[in-house]
């Protein structure tokens, strides 16, 4: 009731404020703005999305263990949209008159018809799935022409609704013209699971969208317009910092809206290896983690790179690359990560080969292959992690050519032995083995700075690294040469703008096979280390 009084304030003394549709809209360009509202991870999401559910409360629900009944707001919503606005107005307006009649025959009273099956059907658990759909579209029938002056032209579509029960609310269809002010909206309120429905406009219609408003729940809104509308976002950015690295990447993704099965996806890096980019399409299936992402990942793509020539092997060093790498690739991914800035049970795993050849117009003819995959595991209690990765990749040139330096797996840096310089030693083959321990670190706090960052906990990081690059696969396993190096570091877990959440860590590393050999190695970076 305080919220519904609170709505009704904010709509008389700022009745032009942006709602938070409002904002994805506007900021949508960002993948994580567009993933807030399918998968939210953040605390008390209904503050933002207060009719929203979540598919698996145990899991999503930060507010409270087990409740899957709808709050107090998604029953005064449905009655809103069913009533109107001034006959819910009414309803609370003579509830908070007094008197000892229910709020819900005090609701019968004002509209003047039952609704029970109304309150029926969203005082009792969530339907699973509830999803509603357009199909059967066809746009711009009739007897008109589009050079005729006032034709009328039918536009037919039906609806279709999927659910476990059956649910009677009102269902709204607009359809849209080229202008903004050619739209006509029909209204669909019964309980079947679909019918048939048609609207004639003296205009060309554009397109068809299924509740306009968002007044509705639904699992799936991938299947409520069409055409279905382009969305070009920045799925994610890294910053990598070491004592002797530094790099920068972003990847780019474009696809239709609310469609998380397929992309394209463009990532942008600059190394001290090389600069370019990787392109190509991505197929995303499987059971799901979210409402974004999927357990199986499928990318295919072309690179090119420009190489930099002062990226050198200091064992080797007067051998120096330059030209271009052009190639095709391809990644198959596995994953289970729910919480990808703190996981605290997950499996990643990949599988990745690469061909770089002269008819690609690559100056180096050779593959890549290899696996990549990763474990963490709560240790007594999610405060304390066990994350272990495990790394192993070939490189095999073609004919007469070789793999340049910027092809090479490294024996250090950010993603091997994190205790040794990146440009220490290179090979084409390598096996890694990498664990860490962490450590929430007590207390847990809320440190807001300037509304714009929200500091929530620390971690402490203990990790040892083990690895070895070898041109010769033969020699590749041979555990006395192994470069082996330990760490300690600290990570903050925070959240940018209130929703985006982002982990950044800072550590130093010591070789202990060879102390003498590399010194002492600083990290920082902006992602989880694996």
């Amino acid at each position: 009731m305080s919220a519904a009084l609170a709505d009704r304030w904010l709509a008389t003394a700022h009745p032009h404020h942006r709602t938070v549709y409002d904002w994805i809209g506007i900021l949508n360009v960002l993948a994580i703005v567009d993933r807030f509202e399918s998968a939210p991870k953040l605390p008390f999401g209904r503050a933002f999305f207060p009719e929203g559910r979540q598919a698996v409360p145990l899991r999503d629900d930060r507010e409270s263990l087990g409740r899957d009944r709808p709050p107090g707001r998604t029953i005064f919503t449905k009655l809103r949209n069913d009533v109107g606005d001034a006959d819910f107005a009414a309803t609370i307006d003579r509830y908070l008159a007094g008197g000892t009649a229910t709020f819900r025959a005090t609701a019968t009273a004002v509209h003047g018809r039952a609704l029970d099956t109304l309150f029926a059907d969203w005082t009792q658990p969530y339907p699973r799935p509830l999803d509603y759909a357009l199909a059967d579209v066809a746009l711009n029938a009739g007897p008109g022409t589009p050079a005729a002056a006032g034709a009328t032209r039918t536009q037919r579509f039906s609806l279709i609704r999927r659910s476990e029960r059956p649910v009677a609310e009102a269902v709204e269809v607009e359809v849209q013209g080229a202008e903004k002010d050619q739209r006509t909206r029909v209204t669909w309120n019964d309980d079947r699971p679909r019918t048939d429905l048609s609207i004639a406009t003296p205009w060309r219609a554009r397109r068809v969208l299924l509740d306009p408003d968002r007044k509705l729940l639904e699992d799936e809104r991938v299947d409520n317009a069409v055409p279905r509308a382009p969305q070009v976002v920045l799925d994610s950015a890294d910053v990598t910092v070491t004592s002797s690295e530094f790099g920068l990447s972003g990847l780019f993704v474009a696809r239709q809206r609310y469609d998380y099965t397929k992309d394209i996806g463009l990532i942008g890096f600059f190394s001290d290896r090389s600069a370019g980019m990787h392109v190509g399409p991505r197929l995303h299936f499987g059971p799901r983690n979210d409402g974004t992402t999927y357990r199986h990942n499928l990318y295919g793509f072309y690179t090119l790179a420009g190489l930099r020539g002062d990226f050198r092997d200091d064992s080797r060093r007067g051998r120096g690359d330059d030209g271009m790498l052009s190639g095709v690739g391809l990644r198959y991914d596995y994953t289970d990560e729910y919480a990808w800035d703190n996981p605290t049970d997950q499996t990643k795993i990949r599988l990745f080969g690469d061909y770089f050849g002269r008819g690609l117009g690559s100056s180096y003819d050779y593959f890549d292959w290899g696996v990549r995959m990763s474990f963490v595991k709560p240790l007594f209690t999610p405060r304390t992690l066990l994350a272990v990765q495990l790394m192993n990749a070939f490189s095999s040139p073609v004919d007469s050519s070789r793999v340049p330096n910027q092809g090479r797996y490294s024996l250090g840096g950010d993603l091997a032995v994190r205790a040794v310089p990146v440009d220490e030693r290179l090979g084409e083959n390598v096996a890694l083995a990498r664990i860490e321990l962490r450590q929430t670190i007590y207390p847990e706090v809320d440190h807001n700075f300037f509304d714009w960052v929200t500091f929530r906990h620390g971690q402490l990081r203990l990790f040892l690294d083990a690895g070895r690059v070898e041109d010769r696969r033969t020699s590749l396993y041979r555990p006395s040469d192994f470069a082996v190096g330990v760490g300690v570091g600290v990570a903050g877990m925070y959240d940018f703008m209130g929703f985006y959440p982002s982990v950044a860590y800072l550590a130093v590393a010591q070789r202990i096979d060879d102390v003498d050999e590399s010194g002492v190695q600083f990290l920082f970076g902006t992602r989880q280390a694996f």
